[in-house]
């Protein structure tokens, strides 16, 4: 938290009335959401505040958001559909469950040393008269390419 802390301007004050942080070691997402939201209630009660929402305060925190809201009850995207709404190929395979949906045409893989990801140039894949897209499935740290066209 802290090195997070420096990153607010000089100048701009923020006051909390509590902070509430994860348990160190604690690696299971489902068992940190469910003692964060514990947290939450038994400092809201110390305060006398009702808790009415749960928002991240970053894109790193919104799995952890989702499954918090879903525990303390309040309105939610719900943590099951967390992955899929920040990854591109599970968001896309998704929509393909849904019958008569048409859904892009993909294929994905962990590592640019794969064959076809090596052909990539400008994000552009040129096979057979028809192009493919070429992308990261999520954030522009991880290692994996996602080639799709129209279906």
């Amino acid at each position: 938290m802290e090195n997070l802390v420096n990153l607010v301007p000089k100048g701009l004050e923020l006051h909390f009335a509590a902070t509430i942080g994860q348990k160190k070691g604690m690696t299971d997402a489902n068992k940190a959401a469910i003692y964060t939201a514990g947290e939450i209630m038994r400092v809201a009660a110390e305060l006398n505040f009702d808790v009415v929402a749960c928002m991240a305060g970053a894109e790193t925190g919104v799995g952890l958001s989702d499954r918090i809201s879903e525990k303390l009850g309040l309105r939610t995207n719900g943590g099951d559909g967390t992955e899929a709404r920040r990854n591109k190929y599970l968001m896309c395979e998704k929509i393909r469950a849904h019958k008569n949906t048409r859904a892009v045409k993909q294929v994905s893989w962990a590592h640019t040393h794969t064959p076809l990801a090596q052909n990539v140039e400008g994000g552009v894949i040129r096979a057979a008269n028809n192009p493919r897209v070429a992308r990261k499935l999520r954030r522009p740290a991880q290692d994996a390419l996602h080639l799709s066209s129209v279906a």
